[in-house]
């Protein structure tokens, strides 16, 4: 996969910062596409050991594109956006993050079920004495699936 620099390198987050706003950020936009045609989903997730979780149901579009091409890309956006007017000048702050890589589908149960439990604990730390009993119930109509990243990019501008 082909590596894209930053036009405003100024602007670049250093990796530290790139891996806070995965852990930190609401939800993230997963990006793929097939037959020349685009999809993008927002998605509930998780950063773990340098990946990212998610979950869903067992069919569904993203499921089908996926079976066919593993390729993603993953964005996620702070919540420090705001626009602000400086020296005759109207601009933005912002931070996002862009993350290429490959997307499957988390078979091993005990990778999955910590999946599991690190997006209720991200979500709902206020229920993780029902988490066991949920991941039970839910197991069999609950997939799991894991982007490994190939490069992840972040971009930023604080007003100074």
């Amino acid at each position: 996969m082909q590596k894209y620099s930053l036009r405003r390198t100024d602007r670049q987050m250093p990796d530290d910062e790139c891996y806070a706003l995965l852990d930190a950020g609401a939800y993230g936009v997963l990006s793929t596409a097939v037959d020349n045609q685009p999809y993008s989903v927002p998605l509930s997730y998780v950063w773990q050991n340098g990946k990212v979780y998610f979950h869903c149901a067992l069919t569904g579009r993203k499921l089908d594109i996926l079976a066919v091409n593993q390729n993603v890309c993953f964005s996620v956006v702070g919540n420090d956006v705001g626009a602000f007017f400086e020296n005759g000048n109207f601009s933005t702050t912002f931070s996002s993050v862009i993350m290429f890589g490959k997307c499957r589908s988390v078979v091993d149960s005990e990778v999955r079920n910590s999946a599991l439990r690190a997006l209720c604990q991200k979500y709902l730390p206020d229920c993780m004495d029902s988490v066991e009993a949920a991941i039970q119930r839910s197991g069999k109509i609950t997939a799991v699936y894991r982007i490994d990243p190939e490069y992840i990019t972040g971009k930023q501008r604080k007003r100074k």
